[in-house]
């Protein structure tokens, strides 16, 4: 976690100066109005597996990946507050598994490969400078996939859950600005039932979260 936490300072840091340095250029800016933009950064994938039936255990699937995406939303500024909605879909390459050997070879295996989200956002602008907060629903496609000497099964299922984060964004040029944003989603338990060897099945259930930082480029209408 120390690691997500200093590039988001870093991040935070470097647009917070850029925003100090040109506020006495533009003095008033207009938030108002609808954009799109691209998006790239990193993912970090965290899930507990807990089993039931063969081995009731728990055990720490984790796993990093770069993130592209885009965005769309549209706001309105009244004064120095902004207010507004955004929807988002990004793309990573997340996976990890667990194998349990001995009396039974089995693993179970964990795969994640977009998130998408719509989200309220507020903040407080001065000038070209925006920092906000935002929250709403998320999406992650998750592929859990369980494998034993006795069969293989497979579940693919679009989990929801909430989302929750912070970003600063800095205007420049006609209508263009820069952004950094810090975003973090928990989803609702999944899990995946196969024949067990002491018992009648043994369920694999996973319960994951999603950490993101990204950095984006934006054009407003």
């Amino acid at each position: 976690m120390s690691s997500r936490t200093g590039v988001l300072l870093w991040t935070v840091s470097a647009i917070g100066l850029g925003g100090t340095a040109h506020a006495g250029e533009n003095p008033y800016h207009d938030w108002s109005g609808l954009y799109i933009g691209v998006q790239a950064g990193g993912s970090w994938f965290d899930g507990t597996l807990t089993e039931s039936g063969d081995f009731n255990t728990g055990v720490s699937l984790d796993d990093s990946s770069r993130l592209l995406g885009g965005f769309i939303g549209i706001q309105t500024q009244q004064g120095n507050l902004v207010f507004g909605a955004e929807a988002d879909v990004g793309f990573f390459d997340l996976a990890d598994r667990a194998d349990f050997t001995g009396f039974r070879n089995a693993t179970v295996t964990e795969e994640a490969d977009w998130f998408a989200s719509i989200r309220g956002r507020a903040g407080i602008t001065s000038g070209p400078f925006l920092i906000y907060g935002t929250g709403g629903i998320g999406f992650l496609n998750q592929n859990l996939v369980y494998t034993s000497g006795f069969e293989t099964l497979r579940q693919d299922k679009i989990l929801t859950g909430w989302t929750l984060g912070a970003g600063m964004e800095l205007a420049f040029g006609y209508g263009w600005s820069a952004r950094a944003e810090y975003l973090h989603a928990d989803f609702q338990s999944t899990s995946v039932t196969g024949t067990g060897l002491t018992s009648t099945t043994t369920t694999s259930t996973v319960d994951p979260s999603l950490d993101m930082v990204r950095i984006g480029l934006v054009k407003r209408f």
